[in-house]
C-alpha cells in the first residue's frame, strides 16, 4: 500500500506537471531567467553532491545527502523555468504556478520515498538544503527579474521545505507491522493540491462558463474540495486516522481566516503594524497547538500543507502576489515551529509529545508585540485634527480627560499582561514573555524611522517587568484554581476591559471636532 500510494502521488504531479508545460508552450513569450544565477545554482548543486559521496563523518553513512540536494534544486529549477514561461498565461497564471510548485515538490519527496524509504532521514533534510540554496541563488539578482517571479521562486523552495518536513515526522510514525504506513501521506496530499490547483486553473480561462459565473470563489473552493475529499480518504481509507482530516480541516479554516483579513485590510507598507503580526502570530499558534494535539508535528504539517492550498488558490491581488503579508508571514512562521519540531524529534530532545513549546512561542510573540500595540493607546489618534484647524478650543477641552484615560488604560492592560500569562499557561511561559520584552525592544529599534519615537513603548515593556516581579509572588495561592476558576476571573477583568475601551472610544469621539465643508476655487462643495 505504501508503494502504491507513493505511485499515485508521483502520477498525479506528473500529470500537473504536463499540463503546466502545455500552458507554457501556448503562453506569450515572457523573460527567461538570466543565466548567471542559472549557473551558478547548478554549479553549487553539482559540487554540493559531489562533496557529500564520502561516507565518514559528518557526510551520511548512506550517501542519500547526495540526492536529496539534487532533487531538492532540481524542483525548485523546474518550477522556475515553468513560472517564468508561465508568466503570459494571463488569468490562469497564478493557479498554475501554484501547481507546479506543489507538483515538483511532491514529486521530488516522492522519488526519495519510494526509492530511500528506509534511509530517507538524510535526504530529506539534503532536499530542503537544496531547494533553499537554489532558491536563494536563483534570485540574488532579483532586480533582474520580475517582482512576481522572485516570489514564485521562494514560494517554490518554502513548498518543498515544507514537504520534506513533514514527510520526515511521518516517517517516525512505524505501524505494529514496522512499515511506515504514514510516510506516502504528505506526498499524496501535497499532489492532490498540484491537480486540484491545476483543475481550478482551467476554471479561471475566460472560456469557462463556471469562471463567468462565480469568478471570485470558484478556484478556491475546487481546491478546497478536493483536498478535503482526499484528507477525508486518507484519514478514514488508507491507513491514515479522523486525525489527519481534521487537522487538514483545521489548516483550510484557520489560514481561510488570515486570507479575509488580508482581504479586508489594506497593506499601506508601513514599518510595523504590531495589532496586524500580534493577531496572525497568535492564530498561527492557535491552530498549531490544536494540531498538535491531533497528530503532534505530523499534525502541525498537515495543517500547513493545507493553509498553503489556501494561498495558492486565491486570486491575485492588484498590487502582486507579495502583497498577503498576513498570510505569507504565517506560511513561514508555521514552517520555523514544523522544522522546531523536527529539530526536537531527530535529535531525540523529546521522546513524548510535549506542546509547552507553543505556549512559549506565544510567550516570546506577546512579549515582542504587545507593548508596540499598547503604545498606540499613548498617542493621538489620526482623526484629532491637527492645532491649526477650528474647533480647538473644543479639543483643547477634552485633550485631558482623553489623554489621562489612554494612558490609564495601557499602563494598567501592561501591568496586567504578563500576570494573566502566569494565570493562563503558567510560570516557564511568563518567563518567555519577558524574554520577548527585550526582542521587542530590538525589533523597534531596527525599525525606527525618522520623526518616530518608540519610548512610549519602551515604558510599557519597563513597566510590565516590573509588575511582574512585584505581583507575580502575590499569584502563587491562585496556583491552588482549577482551570475553569482563572479564566472566569480573566473574563472578569477582560468586560472591565472592553467597558473602559468603549469609554475610550467614546471620549475621543466627543473630543474630535466636525469637519467643516472645504469649498475649492470653483466655489463647489
Amino acid at each position: 500500500m505504501v508503494q502504491a500510494l507513493s505511485w499515485v502521488a508521483l502520477g498525479l504531479s506528473s500529470l500537473a506537471l504536463a499540463q503546466a508545460s502545455l500552458q507554457a508552450r501556448r503562453a506569450a513569450p515572457s523573460p527567461a531567467l538570466p543565466r548567471g544565477p542559472l549557473f551558478a545554482a547548478l554549479a553549487f548543486l553539482i559540487l554540493g553532491a559531489l562533496l557529500t559521496l564520502p561516507v565518514q563523518a559528518p557526510w551520511s553513512s548512506g550517501q542519500t545527502l547526495a540526492p536529496g540536494l539534487l532533487l531538492g534544486g532540481a524542483s525548485v529549477l523546474v518550477s522556475a523555468l515553468l513560472c517564468a514561461r508561465l508568466a503570459g498565461a494571463g488569468e490562469r497564471s497564478p493557479a498554475l504556478a501554484g501547481s507546479v510548485q506543489a507538483a515538483a515538490a511532491a514529486l521530488g519527496v516522492g522519488v526519495l520515498v519510494l526509492f530511500y524509504s528506509a534511509r530517507v532521514l538524510d535526504a530529506l533534510g539534503g532536499f530542503s538544503l537544496g531547494a533553499v540554496a537554489t532558491a536563494l541563488l536563483l534570485t540574488a539578482a532579483h532586480g533582474s527579474l520580475e517582482p512576481v517571479l522572485v516570489v514564485r521562486i521562494r514560494t517554490a523552495a518554502f513548498t518543498s521545505a515544507l514537504v520534506a518536513a513533514t514527510t520526515l515526522l511521518a516517517t517516525y510514525h512505524r505501524s505494529p507491522a514496522d512499515l511506515r504506513e504514514w510516510q506516502p501521506l504528505p506526498v499524496l496530499l501535497t499532489a492532490t493540491l498540484a491537480a486540484s490547483l491545476a483543475v481550478g486553473a482551467g476554471l479561471a480561462s475566460p472560456v469557462s462558463a463556471v469562471s463567468r459565473r462565480f469568478p471570485p470563489v470558484a478556484g478556491p473552493a475546487i481546491v478546497a474540495a478536493l483536498l478535503l475529499a482526499m484528507a477525508w480518504l486518507i484519514g478514514y481509507r488508507l491507513h491514515g486516522t479522523p486525525a489527519f482530516f481534521q487537522a487538514a480541516l483545521l489548516g483550510l479554516a484557520g489560514f481561510g481566516v488570515l486570507a479575509i483579513l488580508d482581504a479586508t485590510s489594506d497593506s499601506d507598507g508601513g514599518p510595523l503594524r504590531a495589532d496586524a503580526a500580534l493577531v496572525t502570530a497568535l492564530l498561527v499558534l492557535g491552530t498549531a497547538v490544536l494540531a498538535f494535539r491531533q497528530l503532534h508535528g505530523f499534525g502541525l504539517g498537515v495543517a500547513l500543507l493545507a493553509g498553503s492550498g489556501v494561498a495558492a488558490a486565491l486570486p491575485p491581488r492588484a498590487s502582486g502576489p507579495a502583497d498577503r503579508p498576513r498570510l505569507n508571514g504565517a506560511l513561514v512562521l508555521g514552517l520555523l515551529l514544523l522544522l522546531y519540531r523536527v529539530f526536537e524529534q531527530r535529535l531525540s530532545y523529546v521522546r513524548s509529545p510535549e506542546p509547552d513549546f507553543f505556549y512559549y512561542h506565544v510567550g516570546l510573540v506577546a512579549g515582542a508585540l504587545l507593548p508596540a500595540l499598547l503604545a498606540g493607546f499613548l498617542g493621538p489618534r489620526e482623526t484629532e485634527p491637527p492645532p491649526t484647524e477650528p474647533g480647538l478650543a473644543r479639543g483643547e477641552a477634552a485633550s485631558l480627560p482623553v489623554a489621562l484615560s489612554r494612558v490609564g488604560l495601557a499602563g494598567c492592560l501592561a501591568a496586567l499582561a504578563p500576570l494573566v500569562v502566569w494565570l493562563l499557561v503558567g510560570p516557564r511561559p511568563q518567563a518567555a514573555f519577558l524574554v520577548g520584552l527585550g526582542i521587542g525592544a530590538a525589533f523597534l529599534l531596527a525599525l525606527r524611522t525618522r520623526g518616530s519615537d518608540w519610548s512610549g513603548a519602551g515604558l510599557l515593556a519597563a513597566g510590565m517587568l516590573f509588575s511582574a516581579v512585584q505581583f507575580t509572588p502575590l499569584l502563587a495561592p491562585l496556583a491552588l484554581w482549577t482551570r475553569g476558576q482563572r479564566i472566569g476571573l480573566l473574563v472578569a477583568v477582560g468586560a472591565a476591559a472592553v467597558v473602559w475601551i468603549a469609554l475610550n472610544l467614546w471620549l475621543d469621539r466627543r473630543a474630535t471636532p466636525a469637519q467643516p465643508l472645504r469649498q475649492d476655487a470653483a466655489g463647489a462643495v
